[in-house]
Formats: structure tokens, C-alpha cells, sequence
């Protein structure tokens, strides 16, 4: 592949996985005018394992307290691990079963523009966030039946097109969690769903990984991730998901009109 075009998807995955503009919508979409990133197994997995590092780096205070206070016993982080398995089980379950029965759907790039617009409708609604810093310092994370509604809205992110950062983050925040708890746990609950997936695409590389591409991309995606992450936690304290919502429909606006204008006939 390309060096050039290694480091576009790099990018493009670092930065869309966290910003709330639909990872996969984007990939779907690029893919839709270069099959040689879809045929890229390693590339695949890359920017997955790329994304997945970027978490473990910027939350890994909380991840390291997390764990020592799981073994620790320590109710909060007890509390934590569990509601994170809470909305793992959704997620993987409504995951596998799209890629199980409607595989197709998930790389479609009517879809993935379609998604879009839901993307967008779901950025415009989000509603002002509560600031409080000590709620979120006492770490009491979310409850059972909000880890589980916001588990169930990243599973339907499989969808191309949904962002998963965005629609877990704004769920949180209609349920009143505050700005940077809703981040912070939208972002813990994704390292398993985003190992899960590279899991998944490393099993169809059968061996075959091209190590250059895997470490380029993987690099790439990662950088690039840390700026993303950071500046998606600042934007959701301020209030600034909005804004968001006009890009996506433009992006999606532009494919349809490309596709039904040209390509369509």
C-alpha cells in the first residue's frame, strides 16, 4: 500500500474514532473509492490496536486505579469494572449479531451517509451538561441501568455512520451524568469493544499481516488518537458537540448528491 495512503487512514481513524464523527462512516465511505484499504487486513487491525493504546495512555491513571482498587476491594472500582461488563454484554451481542445476519449493511456507503444524518440529529439535541468536578472525583461512575442503555447505543454503533464516541457520550448525557464522567466512561467501555474488533479482523489476517503497514498505520492512528481524545473530553465539558452535527450532514449531504448524481446511473 501506499505510504501516503497509510498514513491518511492512520489519521483519519485516530481522528474520527474519538471525535463524534463516525469512524466507520468515514472508513465506509473512503473505502467506497479505495478497495485497497479494505483488502489491508493489517491495516485493519492497526488502527484498531492504534486506537485501543490511545485509551490505555490517556485514561491510564484511572485504568491503573481501577484495577488496584478491584483487587483492593474497593466498592468504587468494583462498581466500575462491573458496570463496564454491563455494557459490554449489549454491545457484543447486538455487534456480533449485525455482523452475523446483515454483514453487508456494515459496509454499504448508502448506509453508512443515511447514519450520518442520525449522527448529526443526535450532536444538534445534545443537551447542556452538568460541570460538577466533585461528582466526578468521587468516582461514582454510572448506575446499572444507564451502563446497560448506554452499552445497548454502542452496539447499534456497529452501524456505519453512528458514532459510537457520540451517541454513548450524549446518551450519558440525557441521563444527566456529568460531561466528564459521560466521556470518561464512554471511552473505558470501548477497550473492550475495540479489542474485540481487532480480535475479529486479526482472525481473518490468518497470518497474513504485512508488519509495515500494521506498524505505520497502527503509529499513525495512535498520535493522532491522543489529540482526538483530549480534545473531545475539553469539547463535551464545554458544551461543544453542536457544531459536529453540521459537518456529518454535509459529509453525508455530498455522498448522496456524488452517488445519485454520478454514480448511480
Amino acid at each position: 500500500m501506499e505510504f501516503i495512503e497509510l498514513v491518511i487512514m492512520g489519521i483519519l481513524q485516530g481522528l474520527t474514532e474519538f471525535l463524534p464523527v463516525s469512524s466507520s462512516g468515514h472508513l465506509t465511505l473512503f473505502q467506497y473509492f479505495s478497495t485497497r484499504f479494505h483488502e489491508n487486513l493489517s491495516l485493519n487491525v492497526a488502527v484498531h490496536m492504534g486506537t485501543l493504546l490511545t485509551i490505555i495512555v490517556y485514561y491510564r491513571k484511572d485504568l491503573l486505579e481501577i484495577f488496584k482498587g478491584f483487587f483492593a476491594g474497593d466498592k468504587n472500582s468494583q462498581k466500575m469494572v462491573f458496570h463496564i461488563v454491563v455494557a459490554s454484554i449489549p454491545t457484543a451481542i447486538i455487534g456480533l449479531g449485525f455482523k452475523k445476519m446483515a454483514e453487508g449493511i456494515l459496509v454499504n456507503p448508502l448506509v453508512a451517509s443515511l447514519c450520518l444524518l442520525i449522527t448529526g440529529a443526535f450532536l444538534y439535541k445534545a443537551p447542556q451538561s452538568d460541570k460538577s468536578e466533585d461528582w466526578y472525583r468521587k468516582g461514582f461512575g454510572v448506575n446499572s441501568k444507564q451502563a446497560f442503555l448506554i452499552g445497548i447505543v454502542q452496539g447499534l454503533a456497529v452501524l456505519p455512520g453512528i458514532s459510537r464516541s457520540g451517541s454513548t457520550i450524549v446518551t450519558a448525557l440525557w441521563m444527566g451524568v456529568p460531561a466528564r464522567e459521560a466521556s470518561r466512561f464512554s471511552f473505558l467501555i470501548s477497550v473492550p469493544a475495540i479489542m474485540g474488533a481487532g480480535l475479529l479482523e486479526l482472525r481473518g489476517a490468518e497470518g497474513g499481516l504485512q508488519w509495515g503497514d500494521f506498524f505505520l498505520g497502527g503509529m499513525v492512528s495512535f498520535v493522532t488518537g491522543l489529540v482526538a481524545i483530549a480534545l473531545m473530553v475539553h469539547l463535551t465539558y464545554r458544551n461543544r458537540l453542536r457544531p459536529f452535527s453540521f459537518y456529518v450532514w454535509t459529509v453525508s449531504i455530498a455522498f448522496l448528491s456524488y452517488y445519485f448524481l454520478f454514480a448511480a446511473n
